[in-house]
């Protein structure tokens, strides 16, 4: 009777094969493992509804490894991916940067001056922060450029020195040589006598430029090479000055072709009483503010510990300008005529125009490209140099060529710029 019964639930199960008892509880492997099978799939598709519903990611889960300064070994880079040589999290980086300036292209052309550049430095510094397994983060960059160049004739003042700081025994006495009766009229810094530099400003450029960029690190290219795009926004300033000079003294013979009050002597006797000199500065401060849309990318690759990197930004979009031009004179007048050496200045007049300006808006537009060769001295820092090059349209320099009292520039004009740098990165 046993027998028959354990064929007959045989037959109903299926299989001998297929059948398990144990202590009256019976399941089918085939059951079983779909149990199993559909519990892990509701399991991880929980997870990953989890995952994408969460908008949030916790910036400190990931390890960027803080031993920054812990030398790098030869096997770190034998066995190393090429996805996983870049570091993730914070980054930040410092490159001291020499370059040159194009001239601005004024309403009088001086012998094709656009094609003459001045020297100049500044600074790069730029920080970001990645993300370890998205393999995506964020990228912000400064940098500041100042570019000048100039003519400079040095003249030296009527009365030569001031006695007073040359003897320590000024009128209102103060270590170590006293203050001047008259504010303003001290030997120049680092000289024991007076004298003044008549500047005419040729290039004058000061650059300041702020980007954020949204970065991608994209796979590894066949040999190794990486690409990360970015996309972002680029705010740029740049602000030129055009200035000119002139000196004018009533020690100069009545035939001085200056272009102060007269021709030298006479004038200024006649204005004022008694002998003097007369500094007038024209000068034109033009401002462009670029409000740009930028995209790009970086190319990186490594070869044991150097890294040859490119980076291009591409930007284009809207510039705010504006031209504010005066003249100013300053005169000094001195106690005799004509001036000798130790008078005593009996005077300071200073004059100065309403300002003239003029706003207009311009299309801007450009690249900016850099290539830097890095060594690695440690698992995270990086020393490198390298070249880099700004080229922009739609620049404001000059002033204005209708109002200004110096020859003014166009408001479409190129500006460009190319030198080397050098610095520093970390964790990058």
């Amino acid at each position: 009777m046993a027998v028959e019964l354990r064929g007959l639930e045989t037959a109903a199960c299926g299989r001998d094969d297929d059948f398990k008892y144990d202590g009256g509880t019976a399941m089918s492997v085939r059951t079983l493992t779909a149990k199993l099978i559909g519990s892990l799939v509701i399991l991880c598709g929980m997870t990953s509804v989890q995952a994408q519903e969460s908008p949030f990611a916790d910036p400190l889960d990931f390890d960027p490894d803080f031993r920054w300064f812990e030398p790098i070994y030869d096997i770190d880079i034998a066995e190393t991916h090429p996805r996983r040589r870049p570091n993730n999290g914070w980054f930040a980086s410092y490159d001291r940067t020499y370059m040159y300036g194009s001239r601005p292209e004024l309403e009088v052309p001086q012998s094709d001056n656009e094609f003459i550049f001045d020297d100049g430095w500044g600074h790069r510094w730029e920080m970001g922060f990645m993300l370890p397994e998205e393999h995506t983060g964020w990228l912000f960059s400064y940098v500041q450029q100042k570019i000048a160049g100039a003519n400079v004739t040095r003249h030296t003042r009527g009365n030569v020195f001031n006695e007073d700081e040359l003897d320590g025994e000024a009128t209102n006495p103060a270590p170590p040589f006293g203050w001047e009766a008259v504010p303003g009229i001290s030997n120049n810094v680092g000289y024991s006598y007076r004298f003044f530099d008549e500047t005419d400003m040729l290039n004058n450029i000061q650059l300041d430029s702020y980007e954020l960029m949204k970065t991608w690190r994209m796979a590894p290219l066949r040999k190794g090479g990486i690409i990360e795009p970015w996309l972002g926004f680029r705010w740029m300033r740049v602000r030129d000055i055009n200035s000119d000079q002139d000196w004018d003294s009533s020690n100069l013979p009545s035939d001085w072709s200056g272009t102060g009050v007269g021709d030298g002597d006479s004038s200024i006797e006649t204005l004022y009483g008694s002998g003097g000199e007369i500094v007038t500065t024209r000068q034109a401060i033009t401002n462009n503010e670029g409000l740009l849309a930028q995209f790009g990318g970086r190319y990186y690759t490594y070869r044991n510990r150097f890294k040859f990197s490119s980076d291009l930004r591409c930007f284009c979009g809207l510039n705010l300008q504006d031209s504010i031009s005066q003249t100013t004179q300053a005169i000094t007048l001195y106690d005799g005529a004509p001036i000798a050496e130790g008078d005593e200045v009996s005077g300071l007049l200073s004059t100065t125009t309403t300002p003239i300006s003029v706003r207009n808006d311009e299309f801007m537009f450009g690249y900016d490209v850099r290539g830097e060769v890095g060594y690695q001295l440690t698992k995270a820092i990086f020393v490198r140099g390298g070249v880099q090059v700004i080229d922009m349209w739609g620049v404001w320099r000059g002033g204005d060529t209708a109002n200004a009292p110096v020859n003014g520039g166009y408001t479409n004009q190129d500006l460009f710029l190319f030198g080397g740098t050098f610095g520093l990165e970390l964790n990058r």
